[in-house]
């Protein structure tokens, strides 16, 4: 009886224990027990900890601000086993040199004296693809978070979210499940945009246009082809090309059929240098103008400008400003408005330029200068000051200068007649000096020192092309090819006889035959080159027997 009722008495505890479990969630979200609850054994009652995958972590809503639950109440922001988040141990260093330190959510590499910090190791000096920070080697200004835009500014974070750095400007990125709210990262409200479902407990999604809910939440479109993303339309899955592909033959082509400055978008070969599609498809560089400015799309990029009396911003924003003495703000920017010749008076005053001579700004207004040798037309403009030269004369870089003659001012000051190589060069010039205009641009002439004449493209002055039969072998003279030492052709140069008998060799000599030149021999009387053996030397003519000559107008052969 004793052990059935202790049996009995250890069920009902364990199903005491077992109606008292209950579960809750923690900061971060994760589901906890709470182990217990009020009273205990022998004891008067308490606070009972949490656990949380078989840990004991701090009770919900008692850790102070800026710290959160890991196993106890940590700050994220400097612990280096939990940077950023719980369990986010920062790695030891690869070189065992340094300490591995948390920083600002970040973990970071702190290197001992005269050392700076790159990659994963302490080393000597940064390379010189890296900006150097204070004792940390930057890989680029643009996106470092601890370095945005300039060494030592940091992009702090948020609960739930972590501080990112984009284009040199600071941003915040929410984690999964949240979103920015006037610069926290909360939790989604329950509605859901006008046109949304709400597909799980904190995404929203339009079933009719988004390719992974076409239709309905979790109605996800299929892949179309490589370089292709899925589309929804209203209930209809379908595909089109990426941003620098198009259609052919059912497949996504690198811009198909369009020109080099052009890409395919949605199929149609489209400029990316229009503020409808400025650097990529689709990109609407009024989407992205700041309040008080506009956004114009300038080198495939989207610049932001801001309206009149407001100045931009590192982080692209147009705030109003102050300007100083004799400035005011245009184009986002303090000008000076006595001395800007793009700003004079006004920012929407210009001096802009004019022909021979400059324009600048003085005193608010637009001034013009002429170039030596002009003077003022009465009308801001500059014109011919021929007071000072003489008759066929114009002025010219401070001087005078005849363009009916001058080579170096044909026609017009500074128009300089190219003379060819070897040659000069001479002005016949169509000036009319009653109007003070040319009608043609140019009238330079080349010419050469005779024999020589001008090359065909212009460029230089050469020798006359020979007579037929003869070729310019030397560069400068007319050889005939039948010349020994260029026979038939330039180089071809016909050999002594060397094997003939001594006494009767024979002379070299280049012969025409069939209209072709070629090289023999030419042997004294009573001696004969041997048939089949051209140039092989002059034998006596024994060769047959009783000797039988026959002449053939460069040498004998033997018959």
């Amino acid at each position: 009886v004793k052990l059935t009722l202790a049996r009995v008495t250890t069920v009902m505890a364990i199903a005491a224990i077992a109606c008292s479990t209950s579960y809750t969630t923690d900061p971060v979200g994760t589901p906890l027990r709470d182990a217990g609850g009020t009273g205990g054994t022998g004891g008067t009652g308490g606070i009972v900890p949490t656990t949380r995958d078989g840990q004991v972590v701090a009770p919900q809503n008692t850790c102070p601000a800026g710290e959160v639950s890991c196993g106890a109440c940590t700050k994220v922001a400097a612990d280096s086993a939990n940077c950023g988040k719980c369990g986010n141990k920062c790695p030891t260093p690869a070189d065992k040199i340094g300490q591995a330190v948390c920083n600002t959510g970040v973990c970071q590499l702190e290197c001992p004296n005269g050392l700076v910090f790159s990659g994963d190791r302490c080393v000597t000096s940064c390379p010189p693809s890296q900006t150097k920070c204070g004792t940390t080697c930057v890989n680029s200004l643009d996106t470092d978070v601890n370095n945005c835009g300039v060494c030592g500014k940091s992009c702090g974070g948020t609960a739930n979210g972590r501080g990112v750095c984009s284009a040199r400007a600071c941003s915040i990125k929410c984690d999964d499940g949240y979103q920015l709210d006037n610069g926290e990262c909360k939790r989604p409200s329950v509605g859901c945009a006008a046109g949304e479902v709400r597909c799980d407990a904190t995404r929203c999604a339009a079933p009719t246009s988004t390719p992974s809910n076409c239709g309905g939440c979790g109605t996800v479109c299929p892949a179309g082809p490589a370089n292709s993303s899925p589309t929804c339309s209203g209930t209809t899955c379908g595909w089109s090309c990426n941003t620098g592909f198009g259609l052919s033959g059912g497949a996504c082509v690198a811009n198909a059929g369009c020109q080099p400055w052009q890409a395919s978008c949605g199929g149609t070969c489209t400029s990316l240098d229009t503020d409808f599609n400025c650097g990529t498809c689709g990109r609407r560089c009024d989407a992205e103008a700041p309040a008080n400015g506009t956004a114009v799309c300038e080198s495939r990029d989207c610049k932001k400008k801001c309206n009149n009396g407001f100045a931009l911003t590192p982080q692209n924003t147009c705030v109003t400003a102050t300007c100083g003495a004799n400035q005011q703000l245009c184009s986002g920017a303090c000008r000076d408005y006595l001395t800007d010749p793009n700003f004079c008076g006004t920012c929407t005053v210009s001096c802009g330029t004019v022909a021979n001579g400059s324009r600048s700004c003085s005193g608010g207004g637009c001034v013009t200068s002429c170039n030596s040798g002009y003077t003022s037309d009465g009308n801001q403009g500059c014109k011919l000051n021929t007071a000072a030269c003489q008759q066929n004369e114009i002025p010219c870089g401070g001087g005078c200068a005849d363009p009916l003659t001058d080579k170096n001012n044909c026609n017009t000051c500074g128009n300089v007649c190219p003379a060819p190589t070897g040659g000069d060069s001479f002005c016949f010039g169509t000036y009319d000096f009653d109007t003070n205009t040319t009608s043609l641009p140019s009238s330079c002439n080349k010419y050469c020192t005779p024999p020589q004449v001008l090359s065909a493209d212009g460029a230089r002055c050469e020798a006359p092309a020979c007579a037929a039969g003869s070729e310019r072998c030397d560069g400068t003279n007319c050889i005939p090819k039948q010349d020994v030492q260029n026979c038939g052709a330039c180089g071809n140069v016909c050999r002594d006889d060397t094997t003939g008998d001594v006494g009767y060799r024979g002379t070299k000599t280049c012969f025409s035959s069939g209209g072709t030149s070629k090289c023999g021999l030419q042997c004294p009387s009573g001696y004969a080159v041997v048939r089949g053996s051209l140039n092989s030397g002059c034998k006596r003519c024994d060769c047959c027997g009783e000797p039988r000559i026959r002449s053939d107008g460069f040498g004998n052969f033997c018959q």
